[in-house]
């Protein structure tokens, strides 16, 4: 099976946007896509249909990571999720450039 995701290229700009903002302490910025789906036999494609940024106060403090987000982000996003009937991918920026891969953690 295969699987796409498809983001309009005005949401890609706004979520770009915001990752890209300064935090407090964090080094990076963190936010949620939310999606739905359309399935053929053998084709996934998930829709991004909003961005939502993780809000200052759900951060953790950690040098350990390049952010850390608390209960609060993951009930607001699993919330949307079942309010919504809608998925929920978690995205952030390293700033890179070409293929992104897995970090260590």
């Amino acid at each position: 099976m295969n699987i796409s995701v498809k983001i309009p290229r005005g949401l890609f700009m706004q979520a770009k946007a915001d990752l890209a903002r300064a935090h407090p302490f964090a080094f990076e910025r963190v936010g949620f896509f939310s999606t739905r789906r359309t399935c053929t036999k053998s084709n996934t494609l998930v829709h991004c249909v909003a961005y939502h940024p993780v809000q200052d106060e759900h951060y953790i403090e950690d040098e350990s990571v390049g952010a850390r987000i608390g209960p609060g982000a993951i009930t607001s996003a699993m919330s949307r999720a079942v309010t919504d009937s809608v998925g929920q991918i978690h995205v952030h920026s390293h700033g890179g450039s070409g293929v992104p891969c897995p970090s260590r953690t």
